[in-house]
């Protein structure tokens, strides 16, 4: 089990800690990553209630495209997570650690983030509205094209935050820090802010952000591209099946053990027991990859 995200930011404060010496969750600890990716999973699925993963330790850790809402991630260590198109609607992260986690196009809707630690985060095109972030520390965060209307701001460091195209309409920015803050032209501010008392920069906007990174797998060949005209597309040359020993009966419970392998007990169908773990994450796989798109609440 990982450890507590106090004995990490412990830790982080006696010497200094790099964040790319941390090796990625999935790697780390294959059981946390496996646990959240099957509560992340079924989420949309779960009863009325919520579910306790405050100050754990999921540096680096493999959230895109989970259902967390309603979690409660108060103290949690997710600093570099990639936690993009993630639906946190509603969850608890007070003082969370999120330093460079990548959020962007998730949905914060009215989700608690008092005193959390935003620094360097992602946030771009994310669902803000009516989120609280009082105290909040967002130091050179990239909030482009987010929509934040309606969220709570106060006494939040937005020191050198992006908000270029960001919907701040409503917002509730007393006493947060917007030095050197940027903006545009399509940053909309609550009724009344004095932009230029406040420090911040105005710049050029960046133009239309994109909506969904294209994932290798989805990367496809043009039909009018021969493989025999791409010699470095062809795909890798099969290797040959491993020819089992004379004598071994196929149909037996156990095979007997000789080089080929131990011992293996068959199900009465001839599949190989165990993996048992992997073939119900597969099939969980497989469901939430079939039903994703029909999924509400990822609209931009």
């Amino acid at each position: 089990m990982p450890v507590s995200c106090r004995a990490v930011n412990a830790r982080v404060s006696r010497s200094g800690f790099s964040i790319n010496s941390v090796r990625p969750l999935e790697t780390r600890a294959a059981d946390a990553q496996v646990a959240l990716t099957c509560l992340g999973v079924l989420g949309q699925e779960r009863p009325a209630g919520w579910l306790n993963v405050s100050y754990t330790d999921l540096r680096r850790a493999d959230c895109d495209g989970l259902w967390l809402n309603g979690v409660n991630l108060d103290g949690t260590c997710l600093e570099a997570a990639s936690a993009y198109q993630v639906n946190l609607r509603g969850a608890s992260l007070i003082t969370a650690n999120l330093r460079h986690a990548e959020l962007g196009t998730s949905i914060l809707h009215q989700s608690r983030c008092t005193e959390a630690d935003l620094r360097g985060a992602r946030l771009l095109k994310a669902d803000l509205r009516e989120a609280n972030f009082s105290g909040a520390d967002l130091r050179e965060a990239n909030l482009r094209k987010a929509r934040a209307a309606g969220t709570v701001f106060v006494r939040a460091d937005l020191l050198m935050a992006d908000l270029r195209g960001c919907d701040l309409s409503g917002t509730d920015l007393r006493q947060a820090k917007l030095e050197a803050a940027l903006a545009s032209d399509l940053t909309i501010w609550p009724a009344g802010f004095d932009v230029e008392a406040a420090g911040v920069v105005v710049a050029e906007d960046p133009g239309t952000e994109p909506d969904v990174l294209l994932p290798a797998a989805a990367i496809m060949i043009p039909e009018n591209v021969r493989l025999q005209d791409r010699p470095h597309l062809d795909p890798p040359p099969r290797r040959p099946l491993l020819a089992m020993p004379p004598g071994t009966d196929r149909t037996a419970g156990t095979e007997p053990n000789s080089s080929w392998g131990p011992p293996a007990r068959r199900t009465p169908g001839g599949r190989r027991a165990g993996n048992t773990g992997v073939r119900l994450v597969g099939r969980l796989a497989h469901r939430w990859n079939s039903t994703r798109s029909s999924r509400p609440g990822w609209t931009a």
